[in-house]
């Protein structure tokens, strides 16, 4: 499951979104998939994955922080993603606390980016000013978990060999 590309849409009137035809072979089969924040008010983003790759973005969080903070890691992730169930048409319902924190709303233009193994989704008027440089003061920039996929695994899953480094990381994480 590859996204790549970039798709303009908008957020209907009842608050539901549709996956652009471009992106919506990388679900198969699946009907529900997983939502989250960015958790950076200065890129303020929603992210959209099958939940795989949400799980193995909580299990690399997980793993990666000190044994004093995974119980603060655990909880920011939960608290920042929500499943969303996808409809014969590949819409969803936009949960309202998750995107009043990457400031959408009903009837709002948002873009999207594919990311390789999830989906990016802004305001439109965010994504501008992300891109006409408003936010590129990177001493003021908040620490963030790192919700970007590693490196290796995304060359890994080119190569064929993703699915024994999730049984890998699936043996190793004890929550």
């Amino acid at each position: 499951m590859a996204f790549q590309g970039t798709a303009e849409g908008t957020v209907d009137a009842k608050g539901r979104v549709c996956v652009p035809a471009k992106f919506r072979e990388g679900f198969g089969q699946q009907n529900q998939v997983m939502l989250w924040y960015s958790g950076n008010a200065q890129e303020p983003f929603l992210m959209l994955a099958a939940r795989e790759e949400y799980n193995r973005v909580f299990r690399r969080e997980y793993k990666n922080a000190q044994p004093a903070q995974r119980a603060q890691v655990m909880r920011k992730i939960q608290v920042n993603s929500e499943p969303v169930d996808l409809d014969k048409s590949i819409r969803f319902g936009l949960p309202e606390k998750l995107a009043a924190k990457a400031g959408i709303r009903r009837e709002d233009k948002i873009f999207f980016i594919g990311c390789h193994t999830y989906i990016e989704i802004w305001q439109l008027g965010n994504w501008n000013a992300q891109e006409d440089g408003a936010h590129s003061d990177e001493d003021d920039a908040p620490v963030r978990l790192d919700f970007a996929p590693d490196p290796e695994w995304l060359f890994d899953s080119v190569e064929g060999n993703a699915p024994a480094q999730a049984d890998a990381e699936e043996e190793a994480f004890a929550p």
